[in-house]
Parts: structure tokens; C-alpha cells; sequence
């Protein structure tokens, strides 16, 4: 597995990639969500905690789509999806069906991390040629903290000339 070269804003790729990060930012939810909503994770969520599952979608663009109505569906799409936007935490107080449990998502509408690349080769190219340690630079990673409340557990990087991925991190 590739190591990345660590910099300030966090978005470097392993000496001699072909894909560079250049922005990261946040798309929410059109929808706001009911305040206090929250999600208990499942038996196998908790269970995959320790672990990060990073997949990887490759479509072909069609012509003159670019970011920004890809960043804007994506927020249409997570109005649906509120448990994605919120942020991982630990059930309050004992005796509640959560207390004990393991992680909760607040559903506080924080968004999902957006990660801007660009990829130096076309995706013919690509899916030619890449190996698995270039795959590992489409799919951006980065641990939780210690302060879980502020760390978004999904992250979207979209390489705007090449692919599309979703990439699930959970720590």
C-alpha cells in the first residue's frame, strides 16, 4: 500500500502519482434533518470499526459535466441519506437502547467531505495501466482523531478528468 507524503491540508498522494488532490471540501444535505435525529449503527458496523473499506466507481463523464453539478446532485442525493452527513459518536447516558452500544451517527447535517483531483492520464489509460497502488490514491483516506464529533466518515474524491469514487472510512 502506497504511503502518502503528509503536508499541511492533508491531500497528498504517494511520491509519483498520477492522481493530485487539490481541494477538499464539504457537500450537505438541501434538506435539513429533524433536530436530535440520530442512527444506531448495526451489530456489523460497530464490529468493522477497526477497519476501512474503499471502493472505488469508474464511469465514463458525459460531455461538459463538470464538479459543481456533481457536488450539487450529490447534495440532492444526501438529503436522502441523512445518517451520511452526520457525525460518528457515542450514545449519551445509561439505560437508553443506544447506551453501551458503540457508535451512533448524529444526524446534524456536517456533510460529507469532497476531495478535488485530477488524475494525468484519460481513463482508458487508466484502467489500463493502474495498479493496485495507484488505485489507492483514488481513494482518499484519513483516520478518525480523537475527537470522533468532527470527522466526517464518508468521503467522495472526484477526479474530474478521469472517475468517480465513494469511499466508506471507518476507524
Amino acid at each position: 500500500m502506497p504511503t502518502a507524503t503528509p503536508t499541511a491540508t492533508g491531500l497528498a498522494t504517494a511520491p509519483g502519482s498520477r492522481v493530485t488532490r487539490y481541494a477538499k471540501s464539504t457537500a450537505a444535505s438541501v434538506t435539513p434533518v429533524r433536530p436530535g435525529k440520530t442512527h444506531e449503527l448495526s451489530a456489523l458496523d460497530n464490529a468493522m470499526g477497526r477497519h476501512a473499506v474503499h471502493l472505488v466507481l469508474y464511469c465514463r463523464a458525459a460531455p461538459g459535466v463538470d464538479r459543481d453539478p456533481l457536488k450539487e446532485s450529490l447534495s440532492e442525493a444526501l438529503s436522502l441519506y441523512p445518517a451520511m452527513v452526520g457525525r460518528l459518536t457515542r450514545p449519551e447516558g445509561e439505560g437508553g437502547p443506544a447506551a453501551g452500544s458503540g457508535w451512533i451517527v448524529k444526524c446534524n447535517d456536517a456533510g460529507v467531505r469532497t476531495v478535488d483531483a485530477r488524475a494525468s492520464v484519460t481513463l482508458d489509460e487508466w484502467l489500463a495501466t493502474a495498479s493496485g497502488d495507484d488505485e489507492m490514491d483514488l481513494a482518499y483516506f484519513e483516520p478518525m482523531g480523537s475527537e470522533a464529533y468532527i470527522w466526517s466518515p464518508f468521503y467522495v474524491q472526484v477526479p474530474t478528468n478521469l472517475i468517480l469514487f465513494l469511499p466508506f472510512n471507518a476507524s
